[in-house]
């Protein structure tokens, strides 16, 4: 029986659907990654509140992860900005955001320090600094408590 080639229809399907369901859905490890970061920061902001509408910043910023309208556009995951109230919604917009502004590969310091201070953030470290301290020391909190 001869051996089909590497470049077979079949092996390339089998390349392609990952791929097709990585790029339309998300990879499904995406989010894992940053979950400890994501709650110091939901503690940081929002003393882990529920779902629903937490108004802060005068009313610029909302919901769990404190996400402002800017940020909610910025980051181009579909709804409403009223979305962001619910934590699951506000934590796409949290990758999506930084992800965007950051970059994918950034660190979990230099997220929470975008998330703070908006697409300029590496012009903005210092202002930065007790931000992030806040959100490292709830991440070690929560760490220390496993």
């Amino acid at each position: 029986m001869p051996q089909q080639p590497d470049d077979s229809p079949m092996k390339i399907k089998h390349l392609l659907i990952p791929a097709y369901l990585t790029l339309t859905c998300g990879s499904p490890f995406a989010h894992a990654a940053h979950e400890e970061l994501i709650h110091a920061i939901w503690t940081v902001e929002s003393s882990n509140a529920p779902d629903g509408p937490t108004m802060g910043d005068g009313g610029l910023s909302r919901g769990p992860l404190q996400c402002s309208r800017a940020a909610w556009i910025d980051s181009r995951v579909p709804g409403d900005w009223s979305d962001v109230d619910r934590l699951d919604y506000a934590k796409r917009v949290f990758e999506a955001y930084t992800d965007r502004w950051a970059g994918k590969n950034a660190t979990d310091e230099q997220r929470a320090r975008c998330w703070n201070a908006g697409p300029a953030w590496r012009k903005r470290m210092k202002a930065t600094d007790g931000y992030w301290g806040r959100c490292r020391r709830r991440w070690n909190e929560s760490v220390d408590r496993l």
